[in-house]
């Protein structure tokens, strides 16, 4: 009887994956996704380094300890002079548990100190801070895996929005960003917050009749990078929204998703795991004197990086957006050790594509032109019929806001999960015209 049982759930999902068919824009999507991975992973190499990188693989070592001595890695109220125990207060933890496991599959050490910005670059490679080629290519890798699969969810998610030609067009864009050519391909967060942001955003979309399962993407995204939690507030939000008139579903729909949230957090963050509520606090309080300190320093070291109001951070976010060059380092403690490996990099024309004034006021004005149709489109029809437009139009403007708020300080790469949200913007109104020229032209061939 049990193996009947077996046979018939067997059975039922060969048949459903018989009916899964790709039809010809999917198998462009796989297609253009397979090349570009190719040439993508094949300039991993070539990415300038940053001395960031060092700490992220510096940290990686927690691997390790987890499976060793897991209490080792919470947080207790006592003196600790482990920097180790610093960082976990400080960033999120995916990164450095990928790279963790990246170097497990090819059995490399962790670095054993980390990066010290006062020293000299002579001084952190003789104290062992500097990565081998090996140990970095490996720590790129850990995290640039995940670029394909960002590639297929911009693809899904655009598909979504307005059909298979908009999800088309804007995994070309993604492809060709030179953000995301640049941040995404060293072992630093913005690779799998990319991932993490484009995996919750379809999980909004997508997800209709147990809506708290966004959770779990949401918190994934929490887990790449803290401000991800603009991303967990739009889940919130747009679940009130579509279970409005339901208050009792409403309420346990919002108790799941956010007590999912709060376990996967929880769960991925073993510095909680002895007292939450003070390590919890503690993580606050870090980040707040982090940022405090990082505004003196840079108000006297490049004062220009320092934005203090909301008009200047939404100008800086704009010009990092569409306008800067690339920025390869956030201080210049050692420009003449990268500025090779920069030079190089900007010989290559694929790796700053429309990086430029012209290029990037071409791109404002169509996110500027994306942003107002949509926004027609959801008055004229409604949120709920055009929920994929609407949750990226919420996603957006929560993430920026997030963004305005919390960060000031011009990085470029703090400004990585707005850069998919915003090719969608771009390319819809490409996609609108486009539309238009086709009808028109089967219109004179049926005349």
């Amino acid at each position: 009887m049990r193996l009947r049982w077996v046979d018939s759930i067997c059975n039922l999902k060969v048949k459903q994956l018989t009916k899964m068919k790709l039809n010809r824009s999917d198998w462009a999507a796989v297609i253009l996704t397979v090349m570009i991975t190719i040439a993508y992973w094949s300039g991993v190499n070539t990415v300038p380094f940053h001395p960031d990188e060092s700490t992220q693989i510096f940290m990686s070592g927690d691997a390790e300890t987890f499976f060793h001595n897991p209490l080792k890695l919470a947080w207790t109220n006592t003196i600790n002079s482990d920097p180790r125990q610093i960082y976990r207060l400080l960033d999120a933890p995916i990164t450095r548990d990928l790279i963790g496991a990246g170097r497990a599959l090819t059995n490399l050490p962790p670095l054993p100190v980390d990066w010290n910005w006062s020293e000299t670059w002579s001084q952190n490679d003789t104290a062992g801070a500097l990565p081998s080629s090996v140990l970095l290519q490996t720590a790129r890798f850990s995290v640039a895996w995940l670029f394909p699969l960002s590639l297929i969810f911009t693809y899904l998610i655009g598909k979504k929005i307005a059909g298979p030609r908009l999800g088309l067009l804007a995994l070309a864009a993604l492809a060709a960003n030179s953000l995301v050519l640049l941040h995404t391909r060293r072992a630093m967060a913005e690779s799998t917050l990319l991932f993490t942001t484009l995996l919750a955003v379809w999980s909004l979309i997508s997800i209709q009749k147990r809506m708290w399962l966004a959770a779990i993407p949401a918190a994934l995204a929490i887990a790449a990078k803290q401000t991800s939690v603009a991303l967990v507030l739009a889940g919130v939000i747009w679940i009130s929204i579509q279970l409005i008139n339901n208050k009792n579903l409403l309420f346990q729909n919002l108790g799941k998703y956010l007590a999912l949230i709060l376990f996967i957090t929880f769960f991925v963050n073993p510095f909680l795991w002895l007292q939450p509520a003070s390590a919890a606090a503690a993580s606050f309080s870090a980040r707040q004197d982090l940022t405090t300190r990082q505004v003196s320093e840079f108000k006297l070291a490049a004062p220009g990086l320092v934005l203090e109001t909301i008009p200047e951070r939404a100008l800086g976010l704009i010009a990092n957006l569409y306008f800067t060059p690339l920025q390869f380092n956030e201080v210049g403690n050692y420009l003449a050790q990268t500025e090779s490996a920069e030079a190089g990099y900007l010989a290559d024309p694929l790796n700053t594509l429309l990086r430029s004034l012209p290029g990037g006021l071409i791109f404002l004005f169509l996110s500027m032109i994306g942003f107002i149709l949509a926004c027609l489109r959801i008055v004229k029809y409604g949120i709920k019929v055009q929920r994929e437009l609407s949750i990226l139009i919420l996603c957006t403007l929560l993430i920026a806001l997030m963004i305005l708020l919390t960060i000031p300080l011009s990085f470029q790469r703090y400004i990585i999960p707005l850069v998919p949200l915003t090719i969608f913007l771009i390319v819809y109104p490409l996609d609108q015209l486009l539309g238009f020229a086709s009808k028109l032209l089967s219109e004179k061939l049926r005349s």
